[in-house]
């Protein structure tokens, strides 16, 4: 058996461990390849689930904007003209309120203009709406127009200067 001198064995050495590093480098390569693959797949699968998320999201919020949209557009069921004229004397508030059509009557006062008018011919005669000591008192259908309105408000903003 020939002798191996200790140039050969290290050089034979140094053969084999530039084997190895070879290896490594390749297998490191192809393991980074592989996870950079992996990575970018992975990073492609999270955008795509992102997207579909923000589209839904968005959607939600077109959803949620148009329907704001529409509660702002029809807030009131009925969209009339709340704009009731000044009225200055007793006698203008009756004839206004003489002069409205059975709807602007029930609007305003919260009855039926005919169920109103039995109303007011059952108490007009009632010893509560006269005065014992001379004094004018405000017409019974006035009065009574000012009570159902306040008894149909939600608030007790309703004065006999709104009528």
């Amino acid at each position: 058996m020939p002798k191996y001198s200790a140039k050969q064995q290290t050089v034979a050495a140094l053969k084999k461990l530039h084997k190895i590093r070879k290896f490594v480098a390749k297998k490191k390569k192809s393991l980074v390849q592989s996870l950079s693959a992996s990575a970018d797949e992975l990073l492609k699968n999270i955008s795509e689930v992102l997207e579909e998320k923000v589209d839904a999201e968005l959607k939600k919020i077109a959803v949620v904007k148009d329907l704001e949209q529409n509660l702002q557009a029809n807030r009131y069921l009925h969209k009339g003209d709340n704009t009731l004229p000044k009225l200055k004397s007793k006698e203008e508030k009756l004839a206004f309120l003489e002069d409205l059509d059975a709807d602007g009557f029930k609007e305003e006062i919260r009855m039926f203009k005919s169920s109103f008018n039995k109303l007011y011919k059952i108490i007009k005669d009632c010893s509560l709406y006269k005065s014992l000591k001379g004094h004018k008192q405000t017409d019974v259908k006035l009065q009574l127009a000012l009570v159902l309105e306040r008894l149909g408000s939600d608030e007790n903003a309703v004065s006999l200067l709104y009528f």
